[in-house]
């Protein structure tokens, strides 16, 4: 089994063990959104990050492939759409940042992932990728498809081998 089905059958554990551990890593994005953005969290989980991100006046738009997940983000007060990273259901050119939070480890064909991604933020718009860069002992489990390898800016470092990387979307030559 894969950690996304792990997650999918365990998601109101998850929602409530990880609220705790995850509030770094999660200032750790904040601090890299402006307030008043449009905000596209894609694998929103149970929605920790959108409350706080919703606080801030930033507008947020959630997809997550689970419906579990989506279940328990909505009873929050969170707007999500169940997608996929791989074919988001969202207009093009339409956010000004991206957020991923432990999520690249799970996709598989991270090309056409980062593809998506990009297609989604405005000229000039970016990506703060909080993933795995590397494999650790305790995140040897959820490593489905390896570490994240990209060519972004690392910003800030967590545990577990997690790192917050910046990648931006050029804009379009005038």
């Amino acid at each position: 089994m894969n950690s996304l089905k792990l997650l999918g059958r365990i998601a109101w554990i998850y929602s409530t063990l990880i609220s705790i551990p995850i509030r770094g890593l999660h200032e750790l994005v904040i601090r890299n959104i402006p307030d008043r953005s449009s905000v596209l969290d894609i694998g929103c989980g149970p929605g920790l990050l959108d409350v706080e991100l919703q606080l801030r006046d930033n507008k947020v738009t959630c997809v997550d492939a689970l419906i579990p997940m989506a279940k328990i983000s909505t009873r929050r007060g969170i707007d999500v759409a169940v997608g996929s990273i791989e074919m988001l259901p969202l207009r093009a050119s339409s956010f000004d940042v991206a957020i991923t939070t432990l999520v690249m480890h799970q996709v598989k064909n991270r090309g056409k992932a980062i593809s998506e991604v990009m297609t989604a933020l405005k000229p000039g718009g970016y990506w703060v990728a909080a993933e795995f860069i590397k494999r650790t002992l305790i995140n040897w489990a959820f490593m489905d498809y390896g570490p994240f390898q990209h060519p972004g800016k690392i910003i800030s470092k967590w545990r577990f081998g997690v790192a917050i990387l910046l990648i931006r979307r050029a804009t379009n030559p005038c």
